[in-house]
């Protein structure tokens, strides 16, 4: 049986976590990156050994701050564990929500004059660059679905052949999306784009949107 966890509870709970110096430099720096960091890096980050770390993660797991996940590798050998941000958490103990982010990128566009599409490509590929430095091997679908999860939009992934899905279950941006689907749509599918095809130029990436409050949008990735 499941024991409810009230919210004072749970702040309480976090709060207590963070109250390490390392495990609060642990929080931010996973959720400052953007992507899946994995323990070496965090290792060199916070300048203490791998068993220390695996610690102080499991802790921020336990109250739910980071998610643990196993990588998708092409290569032999056993999966890396990978840590994101808890997307509950975010824009939460000094970390950046989902509207601070998408801010960022609709100033962007306007700065730059250009669409929001475009926007969304650049920022993207600057995202797969990061994946690509810390991880040369990543795989596109893998890398595709970890940046939806992180976004808020809580992803389930279907797969048959080349063809691939993931189904959004969740719009985090559901207020504003509906006022104006067309730019925060393009946004996303730009960053989908710029993200996927960066780490893989062979695949085509689409996005079927539908109502922001009922959610269940589209991507679909075609590998050529």
């Amino acid at each position: 049986m499941q024991i409810e966890i009230s919210k004072p509870e749970k702040t309480q709970m976090e709060a207590k976590a963070l109250g390490d110096e390392t495990r609060f430099g642990l929080f931010w720096y996973i959720s400052r990156a953007n992507r899946p960091v994995f323990i070496d890096e965090l290792t060199s980050f916070a300048k203490v050994n791998h068993n220390a770390v695996r610690q102080h993660l499991e802790i921020l797991k336990n109250v739910g701050l980071v998610l643990e996940q196993p990588e998708v590798r092409t290569r032999p050998g056993r999966p890396r564990l990978q840590y994101v941000i808890n997307p509950d958490s975010a824009g939460t103990w000094n970390s950046e929500g989902p509207y601070q982010k998408i801010s960022k990128l609709l100033l962007d566009t306007i700065k730059s004059g250009t669409t929001p599409r475009k926007a969304g490509k650049s920022e993207g590929s600057r995202r797969a660059l990061e994946i690509l430095n810390s991880n040369p091997e990543a795989d596109a679908f893998d890398a595709l679905n970890s940046d939806l999860l992180m976004g808020g939009f809580k992803p389930g992934t279907e797969s048959v052949g080349p063809h691939r899905s993931i189904v959004l279950k969740s719009c985090p941006f559901k207020e504003v999306a509906a006022m104006d689907p067309k730019t925060i749509c393009q946004i996303h599918l730009g960053l989908l784009e710029g993200l996927g095809k960066t780490l893989d130029p062979r695949i085509k990436i689409g996005l079927t949107p539908h109502d922001p409050y009922t959610a269940n949008c589209l991507v679909s990735i075609v590998s050529a």
